[in-house]
């Protein structure tokens, strides 16, 4: 099943504003699927949102060696992750972790937190502006 399949049908029709389409739909691990399925776009904005901000996503077409580099730098705990996407006019840095949850890195704080545990729940929150922000070391 395609990843946008998934979301709500809002953040489904801002995906499709800006060319999504199903054809890009493959399957594979959760990381080639994110690259190739939606890297690229530019979606939705930042602003008011419902529960807080709401932001834009700008999704990677490939990994980002430099972000990894940073990341293990600055939590070497967390483990390998890979960087996929800036958020809220890049102040929001999205990586994926070995357990398919979705960290958000935010430069204004410098904090780590778990911005969804599945595609759907991150963009979702993201985009329409849920509250996301749940520090990584929180249960």
């Amino acid at each position: 099943m395609s990843l946008v399949a998934g979301l709500s049908p809002t953040s489904r029709a801002l995906f499709e504003s800006v060319g999504w389409l199903p054809s890009h739909t493959i399957e594979g691990d959760l990381p080639r699927r994110v690259f190739t399925e939606v890297g690229g776009l530019r979606v939705g904005v930042s602003g008011p949102g419902i529960e807080c901000a709401a932001s834009d996503i700008e999704f990677f077409r490939q990994p980002r060696t430099e972000r990894h580099k940073f990341f293990a730098a600055q939590f070497p705990s967390v483990g390998p992750v890979v960087a996929i996407a800036d958020a809220h006019n890049g102040h929001i840095m999205l990586f994926l972790d070995g357990k398919g949850r979705f960290l958000a890195f935010t430069d204004p704080d410098s904090k780590l937190y778990i911005a969804g545990n599945t595609f759907a729940q991150c963009v979702d929150r993201l985009l329409l502006g849920y509250r996301w922000d749940f520090s990584y070391g929180e249960p």
